[in-house]
């Protein structure tokens, strides 16, 4: 599609993709922001372990974006970063104690082997998933999320269509200052 759309000289816009073959406007989801302000949340809670959990695919910018931005802010808290593969949740989660999931598919992993082992959430461990899925809420226990301003982010993107159509020439990357905020419900602790 785009190839066709710059062919045909449409004017548009990329949320969430990075590519460079484009004459467009491209805005980023900046995923590094909402695992940072998870484990941020933590962090400021008082915990002192923090387990990272990731499905942990490199050929994917974003997870790769996501996994650093974990690993940055443990060490600028001169906290010991704990990550665990998907594949390991059953062998780890005795030692959980305050979980960031890369992302709400992740989480459900969590939850799903906490459930299935007799653990209990928020008493035995909290979980924040660092994006939010519409499913999210309808989880048991309910997930607390990071939310991507998708709406902010949507009328940004518009904006920047209605200029190009304007005549405006796009920058390639455009990143605004959005609010990625945490969505709390009942896999975290309200104290």
């Amino acid at each position: 599609y785009v190839k066709i759309m710059n062919e045909q000289k449409i004017k548009f816009a990329v949320v969430n993709e990075n590519r460079n073959d484009v004459n467009a406007c491209i805005i980023p989801i900046e995923y590094n922001r909402c695992v940072y302000n998870a484990t941020k949340y933590f962090i400021e809670k008082g915990y002192k372990e923090i387990t990272y959990v990731d499905d942990i695919n490199y050929t994917n910018n974003s997870m790769q974006e996501r996994y650093n931005a974990y690993f940055s802010i443990m060490r600028e808290y001169g906290m010991e970063p704990n990550v665990c593969r998907v594949n390991e949740i059953k062998d780890k989660i005795h030692t959980f104690k305050a979980v960031v999931a890369s992302k709400s598919f992740t989480a459900h992993k969590v939850l799903t082997a906490a459930l299935d082992m007799g653990y209990k959430i928020p008493d035995d461990f909290e979980i924040i998933a660092a994006n939010t899925e519409v499913y999210s809420r309808y989880l048991y226990p309910p997930l607390s999320t990071v939310k991507v301003p998708a709406k902010d982010i949507g009328e940004f993107a518009a904006k920047s269509v209605i200029k190009q159509i304007n005549g405006k020439v796009p920058s390639n990357y455009l990143s605004q200052n959005f609010e990625y905020r945490i969505e709390l419900r009942e896999s975290t602790r309200s104290n």
